[in-house]
């Protein structure tokens, strides 16, 4: 450390000459001062932070922070992580990242963003849904953790990061009862076209096996086995941009393969079927392509509206097929299994619906007349 004192136009000044370690490197710093004691009060102050990281790096404890900014991260973490993404996964990621993490985060330094600017972002996205708000810490989250399996930075500023949305949406958790089923399949009944026809096979299909749709859309004629009474459920549909629909064997999840049993209506409905589709696809148009998932709701949407049936989307006949199976008294771990869900908490808190007419069998059966003499009367007056 050394001071020059210095005159000019504004009078004396004091320029004090130090040293700083910046990214590992030794740099020479000068600056100026009205009064010399000033001059040495701050140089005391960097020749113990200089003595300070020298002490780091000797011990192998320095850590220099990158220059990397948030968007440069995330791209080489997208890049990295492409494989574990399904294709919405990242059409969803990518869209949400660019248009509210990209403009506020994007061009800031990846260790210079504190966990102040992120609550005061998450905060001013309370409007949001609960799921776009999950998606956006998420990515948040990600990206920092990255961050810190590469050395850029040492610790994540998400930690205790508060999501607080005040915007509720009803999840629409319509249930057909089995009167609704065989009224919307009788609606398709007299349609001739192989995609009308298609969408009729769909609802079978979802109702009876409680598949999702782009399940659905991706059955082969090959996947069924009549003579044991199976299905292998192993591929799905997706859509990419320009590309159109494609059969990939990326499931949902891991327990989303797996050999499912086909019930008696189901199987008589597809052997009829098959011998009036040419095509290998189960659920095709007449040039055998897949279908659009969106072409496929829309249709049997519009269908199912036409004669009452008010809120229905594909997801019903899945919800649909998992509830009869627990109203039905199917043990919770075969329902599970059935539902190719992770947890019996997931088949039963958020698929398993009940409605009036289960209730009124449920109390019938437990009051009816034959067993009433089997529980203790009380005078609810006294």
């Amino acid at each position: 450390m050394s001071i020059t004192e210095r005159i000019g136009k504004k009078g004396i000044t004091y320029e004090l000459e130090y040293y700083v370690i910046e990214k590992g490197e030794k740099k020479r710093k000068t600056k100026n001062f009205k009064t010399k004691r000033e001059a040495e009060a701050f140089g005391r102050k960097m020749e113990m932070e200089f003595e300070k990281t020298k002490a780091l790096i000797e011990s192998g404890n320095y850590f220099i922070f990158s220059d990397k900014t948030f968007d440069e991260v995330w791209n080489e973490y997208l890049e990295t992580k492409d494989y574990e993404f399904s294709n919405q996964t990242k059409l969803s990621y990518i869209s949400i990242y660019s248009n509210h993490i990209k403009p506020v985060f994007g061009n800031e330094k990846i260790s210079s963003i504190k966990k102040g600017m992120i609550q005061k972002f998450m905060n001013e996205k309370k409007s949001y849904s609960k799921s776009t708000l999950l998606i956006l810490k998420n990515i948040l989250s990600d990206t920092f953790n990255y961050s810190i399996d590469m050395d850029y930075i040492q610790t994540s500023p998400m930690q205790n990061i508060k999501t607080n949305s005040n915007k509720r949406k009803e999840a629409n958790k319509r249930v057909l009862t089995h009167n609704e089923f065989i009224s919307l399949t009788e609606a398709f009944e007299n349609e001739k076209d192989i995609f009308d026809q298609s969408c009729l096979i769909a609802i079978y299909i979802g109702y009876y096996l409680g598949l999702r749709r782009s399940e659905i859309l991706a059955l082969c004629k090959e996947d069924f086995d009549f003579q044991n009474n199976e299905v292998n459920v192993h591929r799905k549909v997706e859509y990419i941009p320009k590309n159109g629909s494609i059969i990939t064997e990326r499931m949902k999840t891991k327990k989303s393969k797996a050999i499912l049993p086909v019930c008696k209506p189901l199987k008589e409905k597809l052997i009829e079927w098959f011998k009036i589709n040419p095509f290998d696809l189960v659920c095709t148009n007449s040039n055998g392509d897949i279908l659009y998932a969106c072409s496929v709701s829309s249709k049997i949407q519009k269908k199912a509206e036409s004669i009452g049936i008010s809120d229905f989307t594909m997801h019903a006949l899945r919800r649909s097929f998992i509830t009869n199976l627990v109203v039905n008294n199917v043990d919770i771990k075969t329902a599970t299994e059935l539902s190719r869900h992770s947890t019996c908490n997931m088949t039963l808190n958020i698929y398993a619906q009940t409605n009036i007419e289960n209730m009124k069998k449920a109390i019938q059966n437990t009051f009816n007349q034959e067993n009433s003499g089997d529980f203790p009367v009380h005078n609810i007056l006294a």
